[in-house]
């Protein structure tokens, strides 16, 4: 998604967005090679054998 360098919000506001790191813990991005990598946390990881703690991850190319 292209994103306006100077205020960092979407150059079209039609574009689709999927929305990942809502409602979680412990996001990183990391620019690795051209890209940029998110990791993201969600859930609860004390329930025991009920815990639904898991992570995700997204990749994005850099914009030039």
């Amino acid at each position: 998604m292209p994103l306006d360098p100077k205020t960092g919000l979407l150059l079209a506001n039609n574009t689709p967005a999927n929305i990942i790191a809502s409602d979680s813990e412990a996001a990183d991005i990391i620019y690795h090679d051209g890209y940029f990598y998110l990791f993201v946390n969600h859930g609860s990881c004390f329930s025991g054998d009920r815990s639904t703690y898991y992570s995700e991850f997204a990749w994005a190319v850099h914009q030039r």
